[in-house]
């Protein structure tokens, strides 16, 4: 098994855990846009053992931010298409 271990931050007298959701903190900071969060409710409600998978693993937000920048790039798209 893989040894895990956690840093904490110490306010009033009481440690909390660094945690974040995925690798990147930035990420973790970043506000999710329309489509990626259609796209985590979405998976959130059918297909929850998946989305479990993602976030344990950090994959999550990562993948939601790249389902929502697509999302735009292919409205972008389809607006040019339509001019």
């Amino acid at each position: 098994m893989k040894d895990v271990s956690v840093d904490y931050n110490e306010k009033n007298g009481l440690l909390y855990p660094n945690l974040q959701i995925s690798e990147n903190p930035e990420t973790d900071k970043l506000p999710l846009g329309k489509y990626g969060q259609m796209c985590l409710n979405f998976m959130q409600e059918e297909y929850p053992e998946r989305y479990a998978e993602l976030r344990m693993s950090g994959e999550l937000m990562p993948l939601m931010h790249q389902v929502n920048e697509d999302a735009y790039q292919q409205i972008g798209t389809m607006v040019c298409q339509c001019q």
